[in-house]
């Protein structure tokens, strides 16, 4: 069966950027995120507004997505997660209808300070679609049950993973014509991040319950 999991950015490929006052600087980070980046970043820099002909001030509206325009816009409706992270501007994207944001200090003393959020999301003809539970067991995701996500025709499942470059706790929410994808990942131990909640974060972002 073919694994439709969501193409977004891997935190822990990202959270190369963030780790320049840390780790240094090395082929490994600019390498990484260059080879993934494109598929959500496909400019680089730091502009987060849509186009000026996009048909809302950033995401299009689809059936079950929030307006928003600006990574700004996104961490005040995630919250306290990223209340204390700074963006990382050039890892952050908005376009007609995509988007990535991050977040992440990099101003640390220890590598198991660090941490970062990576929220994105995409509406439109998308090409995983919502996941059925036969095609969540053969990617390796586990079903968050939702009865707000279920109403809207949806799916949303969560990803425990341990690398060597962080250990990450992501959840996404697909509704048809629309996804958003959570990720926070930490160096050295799982984030505190408990699927039900995340999935309550994601909700907000597509305007269920």
């Amino acid at each position: 069966m073919t694994n439709r999991l969501p193409a977004v950015v891997p935190a822990a490929l990202v959270l190369a950027l963030v780790l320049g006052g840390c780790a240094g600087t090395g082929p490994g980070a600019s390498d990484l995120t260059a080879s993934t980046a494109p598929a959500v970043v496909p400019d680089a820099g730091d502009v987060l507004e849509a186009p000026t002909d996009a048909p809302t001030s950033g995401v299009p509206i689809a059936r079950h997505m929030r307006d928003v325009g600006t990574c700004d816009e996104v961490a005040k409706v995630v919250g306290m997660l990223v209340e204390d992270l700074p963006l990382v501007r050039s890892a952050s994207r908005f376009e007609k209808s995509r988007f990535v944001c991050v977040w992440g200090d990099g101003e640390v003393s220890q590598r198991s300070d660090l941490v970062q959020v990576t929220v994105t999301g995409a509406v439109g003809d998308l090409s995983t679609g919502v996941l059925t539970l036969e095609e969540m067991d053969a990617a390796g995701v586990e079903e968050v049950p939702d009865a707000d996500v279920a109403a809207a025709a949806g799916a949303a499942y969560t990803l425990t993973s341990e690398t060597d470059a962080a250990d990450e706790v992501t959840v996404t929410v697909a509704v048809p014509r629309a996804e958003v994808t959570l990720t926070v990942a930490q160096w050295g131990e799982l984030p505190d991040l408990d699927p039900e909640r995340g999935v309550t974060i994601v909700k907000r972002l597509l305007e269920l319950g």
